[in-house]
């Protein structure tokens, strides 16, 4: 889920998916988003004989995300660089467990039990990824990965978090 550039790098998780999930397989995977690079990754599928089994969504309005989250297996982040990565907060929050790359942001926001980091721009580390994931999907707990997300990242955490900062800074000065 994001912006189709160079940055995000869904050329090496379509790569990576191809090569973790070759025909028959039935697993899908699903690109929402949209930028330069749509025709491109497009090609890429057909090029790869994917085409059947990656979706290109294009961009989606924020209030869909939730919905596409809670029906996914696991988000995959490939990017090569992120400040944060909202969505994997997003996917947690929903309880989908989360592969990404270790690219800043969501190094902080996966932790064990959330999914995993793999490198980034690496389209056999992105492949091992994805089918670890595929094969132990059934250890990732969708209501625990949820309630640690939500001590974290809800609107009432993150105001404590913030309350608690501004409290600390207040008793320095």
């Amino acid at each position: 889920i994001g912006a189709l550039t160079e940055i995000k790098d869904q050329s090496t998780l379509i790569q990576a998916f191809a090569r973790s999930f070759p025909a028959p397989s039935r697993n899908e995977l699903w690109i929402v988003g949209d930028g330069p690079l749509r025709k491109q990754l497009g090609e890429d599928t057909k090029r790869l004989k994917i085409d059947r089994r990656v979706r290109l969504l294009g961009h989606k309005k924020h209030c869909e995300i939730p919905e596409l989250l809670s029906l996914a297996n696991a988000l995959v982040i490939s990017s090569k660089y992120e400040t944060f990565g909202v969505v994997a907060a997003e996917a947690l929050v929903c309880g989908t467990p989360v592969i990404a790359t270790r690219c800043g942001g969501p190094d902080e926001i996966v932790k064990s039990g959330d999914g995993l980091l793999v490198q980034p721009s690496s389209i056999s580390a992105m492949a091992e990824g994805l089918c670890q994931m595929a094969d132990g999907l059934n250890l990732y707990q969708p209501a625990k990965i949820k309630e640690r997300a939500l001590s974290r990242f809800s609107a009432n955490a993150v105001s404590q978090q913030i309350f608690e900062i501004y409290s600390m800074a207040l008793k320095r000065t």
